[in-house]
Protein backbone atom coordinates (compact mmCIF):
# COMPACT_ATOMS: atom_id res chain seq x y z
CA UNK A 1 0.00 0.00 0.00
CA UNK A 2 1.51 3.70 -1.10
CA UNK A 3 -0.77 6.24 0.29
CA UNK A 4 -1.14 9.23 -2.55
CA UNK A 5 -3.94 11.33 -1.03
CA UNK A 6 -5.49 12.04 2.55
CA UNK A 7 -8.56 14.58 2.79
CA UNK A 8 -10.45 15.51 6.23
CA UNK A 9 -12.84 17.79 7.92
CA UNK A 10 -13.80 18.35 11.54
CA UNK A 11 -11.50 15.40 12.38
CA UNK A 12 -10.29 15.77 16.18
CA UNK A 13 -8.06 19.18 16.10
CA UNK A 14 -8.71 19.62 12.14
CA UNK A 15 -11.42 21.88 11.10
CA UNK A 16 -13.35 22.15 7.68
CA UNK A 17 -11.66 23.24 4.22
CA UNK A 18 -8.22 21.89 5.18
CA UNK A 19 -6.07 21.66 2.57
CA UNK A 20 -5.16 18.50 1.14
CA UNK A 21 -2.42 16.15 2.00
CA UNK A 22 -0.69 14.53 -1.53
CA UNK A 23 1.56 11.85 -0.55
CA UNK A 24 2.65 11.58 -4.00
CA UNK A 25 5.16 14.36 -4.10
CA UNK A 26 6.76 13.23 -0.92
CA UNK A 27 9.50 10.51 -0.82
CA UNK A 28 10.68 11.37 2.70
CA UNK A 29 9.16 13.35 5.83
CA UNK A 30 8.99 13.91 8.89
CA UNK A 31 5.90 15.53 10.89
CA UNK A 32 7.29 18.16 13.68
CA UNK A 33 5.14 20.76 15.98
CA UNK A 34 4.27 21.48 19.39
CA UNK A 35 2.31 19.11 21.39
CA UNK A 36 -1.62 19.05 20.15
CA UNK A 37 -0.50 20.20 16.64
CA UNK A 38 -2.14 17.38 15.31
CA UNK A 39 0.83 15.46 14.29
CA UNK A 40 -0.41 12.08 15.19
CA UNK A 41 -4.18 13.39 14.28
CA UNK A 42 -3.00 12.66 10.65
CA UNK A 43 -1.91 9.38 11.43
CA UNK A 44 -5.07 8.54 13.30
CA UNK A 45 -7.27 9.43 10.20
CA UNK A 46 -5.31 7.50 7.81
CA UNK A 47 -6.14 4.64 10.24
CA UNK A 48 -9.89 5.37 11.38
CA UNK A 49 -10.20 5.99 7.82
CA UNK A 50 -9.38 2.33 6.94
CA UNK A 51 -10.18 0.34 10.08
CA UNK A 52 -12.41 2.68 12.08
CA UNK A 53 -10.21 2.70 15.33
CA UNK A 54 -7.48 5.03 16.21
CA UNK A 55 -4.77 5.52 19.35
CA UNK A 56 -8.57 6.50 21.12
CA UNK A 57 -10.43 3.05 20.48
CA UNK A 58 -12.95 2.19 18.71
CA UNK A 59 -15.39 5.33 19.54
CA UNK A 60 -15.07 8.11 16.98
CA UNK A 61 -17.49 10.34 18.60
CA UNK A 62 -14.37 11.40 20.36
CA UNK A 63 -12.98 12.00 17.28
CA UNK A 64 -14.89 14.35 15.94
CA UNK A 65 -13.75 18.34 16.69
CA UNK A 66 -15.08 20.11 19.86
CA UNK A 67 -18.49 21.84 18.61
CA UNK A 68 -19.23 19.87 15.76
CA UNK A 69 -21.89 17.19 15.04
CA UNK A 70 -20.00 15.62 12.13
CA UNK A 71 -16.62 14.37 10.69
CA UNK A 72 -15.17 12.22 7.45
CA UNK A 73 -12.10 11.44 6.25
CA UNK A 74 -10.85 10.37 2.73
CA UNK A 75 -7.37 8.44 1.99
CA UNK A 76 -6.50 7.33 -1.34
CA UNK A 77 -3.39 4.67 -1.97
CA UNK A 78 -1.90 2.76 -4.60
CA UNK A 79 -1.97 -0.70 -4.84
CA UNK A 80 -0.99 -3.48 -7.46
CA UNK A 81 -1.26 -0.72 -9.96
CA UNK A 82 -4.87 0.34 -9.23
CA UNK A 83 -6.07 3.49 -7.22
CA UNK A 84 -8.11 2.99 -3.95
CA UNK A 85 -10.06 5.20 -2.09
CA UNK A 86 -11.65 4.83 1.20
CA UNK A 87 -14.41 7.24 2.64
CA UNK A 88 -15.64 7.26 6.55
CA UNK A 89 -17.73 9.38 7.99
CA UNK A 90 -19.67 9.95 11.41
CA UNK A 91 -22.92 12.08 12.35
CA UNK A 92 -23.88 12.60 16.05
CA UNK A 93 -27.41 13.48 15.48
CA UNK A 94 -29.29 11.39 16.88
CA UNK A 95 -28.18 8.20 18.13
CA UNK A 96 -25.06 8.47 15.83
CA UNK A 97 -24.51 7.32 12.44
CA UNK A 98 -21.48 5.60 10.27
CA UNK A 99 -20.97 5.44 6.58
CA UNK A 100 -18.36 4.04 4.21
CA UNK A 101 -17.50 4.21 0.98
CA UNK A 102 -14.70 1.97 -1.46
CA UNK A 103 -13.93 2.30 -5.00
CA UNK A 104 -11.38 1.60 -7.10
CA UNK A 105 -9.91 2.36 -10.52
CA UNK A 106 -7.01 1.48 -12.99
CA UNK A 107 -5.44 3.45 -15.27
CA UNK A 108 -9.17 5.25 -16.42
CA UNK A 109 -10.76 7.83 -14.59
CA UNK A 110 -13.73 5.83 -14.09
CA UNK A 111 -13.96 4.05 -10.73
CA UNK A 112 -15.70 1.29 -9.77
CA UNK A 113 -17.96 1.08 -6.82
CA UNK A 114 -16.76 -1.70 -4.53
CA UNK A 115 -18.82 -0.73 -1.14
CA UNK A 116 -20.64 -3.20 0.11
CA UNK A 117 -24.53 -3.69 1.94
CA UNK A 118 -23.24 -3.41 4.87
CA UNK A 119 -20.09 -1.50 6.66
CA UNK A 120 -18.93 -4.60 8.20
CA UNK A 121 -19.04 -6.75 4.41
CA UNK A 122 -17.33 -3.43 3.07
CA UNK A 123 -14.79 -3.36 5.84
CA UNK A 124 -13.87 -7.03 5.50
CA UNK A 125 -13.21 -5.58 1.45
CA UNK A 126 -10.67 -3.74 2.58
CA UNK A 127 -8.86 -5.60 4.87
CA UNK A 128 -8.58 -8.13 2.13
CA UNK A 129 -7.60 -5.91 -0.21
CA UNK A 130 -4.71 -4.76 1.90
CA UNK A 131 -3.85 -8.27 3.66
CA UNK A 132 -3.55 -6.50 6.68
CA UNK A 133 -5.51 -5.43 9.55
CA UNK A 134 -5.40 -2.71 12.12
CA UNK A 135 -3.15 -5.05 14.95
CA UNK A 136 -0.62 -6.11 11.98
CA UNK A 137 -0.43 -2.64 10.67
CA UNK A 138 0.91 -0.43 14.16
CA UNK A 139 2.63 -3.67 14.96
CA UNK A 140 4.57 -3.43 11.26
CA UNK A 141 4.73 -0.11 9.63
CA UNK A 142 3.43 2.01 12.24
CA UNK A 143 4.17 1.67 16.14
CA UNK A 144 2.02 3.80 18.15
CA UNK A 145 3.30 6.80 20.48
CA UNK A 146 4.34 4.31 24.09
CA UNK A 147 3.65 0.99 22.04
CA UNK A 148 6.82 0.69 20.55
CA UNK A 149 7.71 -2.61 22.15
CA UNK A 150 4.32 -4.30 21.84
CA UNK A 151 5.18 -6.49 19.36
CA UNK A 152 8.37 -7.82 21.75
CA UNK A 153 5.58 -8.28 25.12
CA UNK A 154 3.20 -10.14 23.13
CA UNK A 155 3.10 -13.87 23.07
CA UNK A 156 4.77 -16.64 21.04
CA UNK A 157 1.37 -17.33 19.46
CA UNK A 158 0.31 -13.70 18.75
CA UNK A 159 3.76 -12.77 17.34
CA UNK A 160 4.14 -15.84 14.66
CA UNK A 161 0.64 -14.70 13.48
CA UNK A 162 0.89 -11.05 13.45
CA UNK A 163 4.30 -11.80 11.16
CA UNK A 164 2.36 -14.06 8.94
CA UNK A 165 0.08 -11.53 8.32
CA UNK A 166 2.47 -8.94 7.16
CA UNK A 167 4.67 -11.64 5.22
CA UNK A 168 0.99 -12.29 3.55
CA UNK A 169 1.36 -16.08 4.35
CA UNK A 170 -2.18 -16.30 5.51
CA UNK A 171 -2.74 -15.62 1.14
CA UNK A 172 -0.90 -18.83 0.89
CA UNK A 173 -3.09 -20.33 3.25
CA UNK A 174 -6.30 -19.33 1.17
CA UNK A 175 -4.85 -20.31 -1.95
CA UNK A 176 -3.57 -24.14 -0.32
CA UNK A 177 -7.59 -23.86 0.66
CA UNK A 178 -8.86 -23.16 -2.95
CA UNK A 179 -6.30 -25.75 -4.23
CA UNK A 180 -7.62 -28.57 -2.50
CA UNK A 181 -11.31 -27.51 -3.35
CA UNK A 182 -10.32 -27.61 -6.78
CA UNK A 183 -8.57 -30.82 -6.59
CA UNK A 184 -12.07 -32.27 -5.21
CA UNK A 185 -13.17 -30.38 -8.05
CA UNK A 186 -11.74 -31.89 -11.01
CA UNK A 187 -11.80 -35.33 -8.56
CA UNK A 188 -15.29 -35.01 -8.91
CA UNK A 189 -15.49 -34.28 -12.61
CA UNK A 190 -13.29 -37.22 -13.16
CA UNK A 191 -15.46 -39.72 -11.42
CA UNK A 192 -18.25 -38.03 -13.09
CA UNK A 193 -16.78 -38.65 -16.19
CA UNK A 194 -15.79 -42.13 -15.72
CA UNK A 195 -19.10 -42.91 -14.51
CA UNK A 196 -20.52 -41.70 -18.01
CA UNK A 197 -17.91 -43.24 -19.68
CA UNK A 198 -19.52 -46.73 -18.02
CA UNK A 199 -22.91 -46.16 -19.12
CA UNK A 200 -21.36 -44.57 -22.48
CA UNK A 201 -20.38 -48.42 -23.18
CA UNK A 202 -23.75 -49.93 -21.78
CA UNK A 203 -25.76 -47.39 -23.88
CA UNK A 204 -23.75 -48.23 -27.03
CA UNK A 205 -23.62 -52.48 -26.05
CA UNK A 206 -27.81 -51.77 -26.20
CA UNK A 207 -27.82 -49.78 -28.93
CA UNK A 208 -25.70 -52.61 -31.03
CA UNK A 209 -28.62 -55.24 -29.96
CA UNK A 210 -31.28 -53.18 -30.91
CA UNK A 211 -29.69 -51.91 -34.42
CA UNK A 212 -29.61 -56.11 -34.73
CA UNK A 213 -32.82 -56.25 -34.12
CA UNK A 214 -33.62 -53.85 -35.97
CA UNK A 215 -32.35 -55.11 -38.79
CA UNK A 216 -33.68 -58.78 -38.33
CA UNK A 217 -37.16 -57.17 -37.93
CA UNK A 218 -36.94 -55.32 -41.40
CA UNK A 219 -35.69 -58.80 -42.84
CA UNK A 220 -39.21 -60.05 -41.46
CA UNK A 221 -41.24 -56.93 -42.42
CA UNK A 222 -39.57 -57.30 -45.94
CA UNK A 223 -40.62 -60.87 -46.36
CA UNK A 224 -44.04 -60.16 -44.63
CA UNK A 225 -45.03 -57.24 -47.11
CA UNK A 226 -43.85 -59.56 -50.36
CA UNK A 227 -46.48 -62.14 -49.06
CA UNK A 228 -48.90 -59.22 -48.52
CA UNK A 229 -48.87 -58.37 -52.07
CA UNK A 230 -49.09 -62.17 -53.04
CA UNK A 231 -51.87 -62.34 -50.93
CA UNK A 232 -53.69 -58.73 -52.12
CA UNK A 233 -52.83 -60.08 -55.58
CA UNK A 234 -54.47 -63.32 -55.45
CA UNK A 235 -57.49 -61.50 -53.77
CA UNK A 236 -57.73 -59.62 -56.70
CA UNK A 237 -57.74 -62.68 -58.72
CA UNK A 238 -60.00 -64.52 -57.04
CA UNK A 239 -62.56 -61.76 -56.74
CA UNK A 240 -62.70 -61.51 -60.55
CA UNK A 241 -63.17 -64.79 -61.12
CA UNK A 242 -66.22 -64.62 -58.41
CA UNK A 243 -67.42 -61.93 -60.64
CA UNK A 244 -66.21 -63.76 -63.87
CA UNK A 245 -68.47 -66.76 -62.21
CA UNK A 246 -71.35 -64.93 -61.55
CA UNK A 247 -71.79 -63.46 -64.97
CA UNK A 248 -71.11 -66.39 -66.58
CA UNK A 249 -73.91 -67.95 -64.34
CA UNK A 250 -76.38 -65.13 -65.23
CA UNK A 251 -75.61 -65.34 -68.65
CA UNK A 252 -76.43 -69.70 -68.79
CA UNK A 253 -79.32 -68.96 -67.10
CA UNK A 254 -80.55 -66.51 -69.90
CA UNK A 255 -79.19 -68.65 -71.97
CA UNK A 256 -81.38 -71.48 -70.77
CA UNK A 257 -84.83 -69.56 -70.35
CA UNK A 258 -84.02 -67.86 -73.95
CA UNK A 259 -83.98 -71.74 -74.97
CA UNK A 260 -86.97 -72.60 -73.43
CA UNK A 261 -88.74 -70.46 -74.76
CA UNK A 262 -86.99 -71.50 -78.08
CA UNK A 263 -87.45 -74.98 -78.12
CA UNK A 264 -91.03 -74.41 -76.94
CA UNK A 265 -91.14 -71.95 -80.41
CA UNK A 266 -89.66 -75.08 -82.33
CA UNK A 267 -92.00 -77.64 -81.14
CA UNK A 268 -95.20 -75.36 -81.97
CA UNK A 269 -93.51 -74.94 -85.07
CA UNK A 270 -92.95 -78.76 -85.62
CA UNK A 271 -96.49 -79.25 -84.69
CA UNK A 272 -97.56 -76.65 -87.27
CA UNK A 273 -95.18 -77.76 -89.86
CA UNK A 274 -97.27 -81.31 -89.67
CA UNK A 275 -100.53 -79.62 -89.54
CA UNK A 276 -99.90 -76.97 -92.41
CA UNK A 277 -98.28 -78.43 -96.18
CA UNK A 278 -96.98 -76.00 -98.56
CA UNK A 279 -93.48 -74.56 -98.57
CA UNK A 280 -95.12 -70.83 -98.53
CA UNK A 281 -96.28 -71.65 -95.05
CA UNK A 282 -92.97 -73.26 -93.49
CA UNK A 283 -90.96 -70.18 -95.32
CA UNK A 284 -93.67 -68.13 -93.36
CA UNK A 285 -93.57 -69.15 -89.80
CA UNK A 286 -89.39 -69.60 -90.09
CA UNK A 287 -89.26 -65.89 -91.06
CA UNK A 288 -91.66 -64.77 -87.92
CA UNK A 289 -88.89 -66.86 -85.89
CA UNK A 290 -86.20 -64.65 -86.91
CA UNK A 291 -87.79 -61.88 -86.39
CA UNK A 292 -88.71 -62.61 -82.65
CA UNK A 293 -85.12 -63.02 -82.38
CA UNK A 294 -83.91 -59.94 -84.09
CA UNK A 295 -86.67 -57.93 -81.72
CA UNK A 296 -85.23 -60.12 -78.50
CA UNK A 297 -81.91 -59.18 -79.46
CA UNK A 298 -82.93 -55.52 -79.63
CA UNK A 299 -84.61 -55.60 -75.92
CA UNK A 300 -81.91 -57.01 -74.66
CA UNK A 301 -79.69 -54.73 -75.62
CA UNK A 302 -82.43 -51.81 -75.28
CA UNK A 303 -82.29 -53.14 -71.44
CA UNK A 304 -78.50 -53.24 -70.84
CA UNK A 305 -78.55 -49.32 -71.97
CA UNK A 306 -81.46 -48.22 -69.70
CA UNK A 307 -79.67 -50.18 -66.82
CA UNK A 308 -76.67 -47.94 -67.45
CA UNK A 309 -78.81 -44.89 -68.03
CA UNK A 310 -80.33 -45.41 -64.69
CA UNK A 311 -77.13 -46.14 -62.40
CA UNK A 312 -75.41 -42.66 -63.62
CA UNK A 313 -79.02 -40.99 -63.03
CA UNK A 314 -79.08 -42.28 -59.25
CA UNK A 315 -75.52 -41.85 -58.80
CA UNK A 316 -76.05 -38.19 -59.46
CA UNK A 317 -79.65 -37.88 -57.87
CA UNK A 318 -77.53 -39.34 -54.68
CA UNK A 319 -74.75 -37.04 -54.81
CA UNK A 320 -77.15 -34.04 -55.38
CA UNK A 321 -79.37 -35.14 -52.31
CA UNK A 322 -76.03 -35.19 -50.57
CA UNK A 323 -75.12 -31.71 -51.06
CA UNK A 324 -78.66 -30.75 -50.11
CA UNK A 325 -78.35 -31.83 -47.01
CA UNK A 326 -75.22 -30.79 -46.78
CA UNK A 327 -76.19 -27.26 -47.64
CA UNK A 328 -79.21 -27.05 -45.13
CA UNK A 329 -77.36 -28.36 -42.05
CA UNK A 330 -74.91 -25.26 -42.91
CA UNK A 331 -77.83 -23.23 -42.97
CA UNK A 332 -79.20 -25.01 -39.60
CA UNK A 333 -75.63 -23.76 -37.86
CA UNK A 334 -75.55 -20.52 -39.50
CA UNK A 335 -78.98 -19.75 -38.02
CA UNK A 336 -78.06 -20.96 -34.38
CA UNK A 337 -75.01 -18.81 -34.50
CA UNK A 338 -77.06 -15.51 -35.19
CA UNK A 339 -79.41 -16.81 -32.42
CA UNK A 340 -76.39 -17.50 -30.11
CA UNK A 341 -74.50 -14.38 -31.08
CA UNK A 342 -78.08 -11.88 -30.30
CA UNK A 343 -78.29 -13.46 -26.93
CA UNK A 344 -77.03 -11.05 -23.80
CA UNK A 345 -73.29 -12.32 -23.10
CA UNK A 346 -72.43 -13.56 -26.36
CA UNK A 347 -68.94 -14.60 -27.60
CA UNK A 348 -67.58 -14.32 -30.96
CA UNK A 349 -67.56 -17.57 -32.56
CA UNK A 350 -64.02 -16.94 -33.57
CA UNK A 351 -62.05 -15.48 -30.67
CA UNK A 352 -63.89 -16.47 -27.68
CA UNK A 353 -64.21 -12.81 -26.29
CA UNK A 354 -68.17 -11.20 -25.39
CA UNK A 355 -69.23 -8.85 -28.10
CA UNK A 356 -71.07 -5.89 -28.08
CA UNK A 357 -73.94 -4.82 -30.18
CA UNK A 358 -72.09 -3.20 -33.19
CA UNK A 359 -69.97 -6.69 -33.35
CA UNK A 360 -73.14 -8.83 -32.82
CA UNK A 361 -74.81 -6.48 -36.02
CA UNK A 362 -71.27 -7.57 -37.66
CA UNK A 363 -71.54 -11.10 -36.93
CA UNK A 364 -75.14 -11.05 -38.27
CA UNK A 365 -74.62 -9.28 -41.42
CA UNK A 366 -71.95 -12.25 -41.67
CA UNK A 367 -73.85 -15.42 -41.16
CA UNK A 368 -76.49 -13.77 -43.11
CA UNK A 369 -74.56 -13.73 -46.33
CA UNK A 370 -73.17 -16.90 -46.11
CA UNK A 371 -76.77 -18.26 -45.46
CA UNK A 372 -78.06 -16.43 -48.56
CA UNK A 373 -75.13 -18.10 -50.63
CA UNK A 374 -76.07 -21.03 -49.78
CA UNK A 375 -79.61 -20.84 -49.93
CA UNK A 376 -78.73 -19.60 -53.86
CA UNK A 377 -76.41 -22.82 -53.94
CA UNK A 378 -79.44 -25.06 -52.70
CA UNK A 379 -81.83 -23.22 -55.26
CA UNK A 380 -79.74 -24.41 -57.60
CA UNK A 381 -80.06 -28.20 -57.09
CA UNK A 382 -82.43 -29.29 -60.17
CA UNK A 383 -83.67 -33.22 -59.96
CA UNK A 384 -85.87 -32.48 -62.89
CA UNK A 385 -83.69 -33.74 -65.74
CA UNK A 386 -82.62 -36.87 -63.51
CA UNK A 387 -86.28 -37.46 -62.74
CA UNK A 388 -87.29 -37.26 -66.29
CA UNK A 389 -84.31 -39.62 -67.04
CA UNK A 390 -85.25 -42.32 -64.73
Amino acid sequence: MVPTKLQLSNFTSYGQDVPTLDFKKIHLAAISGVNGAGKSSLLDAITWCIWGTSRLGDSADQLIRLGQKEMWVQFSFELDNHIFTIKRSRVLKGAGSTTLDFTGSTSSPQAHNLTEGTIKATQQKIIDALHLTYETFTNSAFLRQGHADEFTTKGAMDRKRILADILGLSHFDELEEKAKEKIKEIQSKLSQKEERSEKKKEAEGTIAKVETEIKSLEEKLKLLQKERETLKIASEQRKKLEQNFLQNKKELEEILNTGKSRKEKIDLLKNNLEKLKGAETELSQLKELQGEKEKMDEVKNKKLETEKNLSEVLGTINLKKQRQHQIQEEIEKLNNQIKQSTKAGAKCPTCGQEIGKLEKDHVKKELSTQIDILEKELAKIDFSAEEKTS
